[in-house]
């Protein structure tokens, strides 16, 4: 249960990046991180992902100009980590790089190899 706690954590904050970012992230804290982000309606707003303790469980709090999220409370603990070009998203199953400057989100035509 813990690995599967982890593994979603850490897969929804890159998932929202990757699909959503269009600003570098910025490290704040080991704690919180922040992004802008574009959503489909075009409507650009900033996110800000805080890890909480709470009672001794981590909470995971996603800040938007529209409202906030929460996620959890997982028994699994996360903190970010600043690195050159790169967040590291660090856990006790492993450490995850996310880039800082988003991703390309052009859909490229797949060519046939044959």
């Amino acid at each position: 249960m813990r690995t599967l706690e982890a593994f979603f954590i850490v897969n929804y904050i890159r998932h929202d990046f990757y699909s959503r970012g269009i600003s570098e992230i910025v490290y704040i804290s080991p704690q919180s991180i922040s992004f802008k982000e574009r959503i489909k309606t075009g409507v650009v707003k900033s996110v800000k992902y805080k890890v909480l303790d709470y009672n001794g469980k981590c909470v995971v709090e996603r800040q938007a100009s529209d409202g906030k999220n929460y996620f959890g409370p997982f028994k699994e603990k996360i903190e970010f980590e600043d690195g050159k070009g790169y967040i590291l998203i660090k856990s006790y199953i492993g450490k995850f790089l996310i880039p800082k400057k988003p991703v390309d989100k052009v859909i490229r035509k797949l060519i046939p190899l044959f």
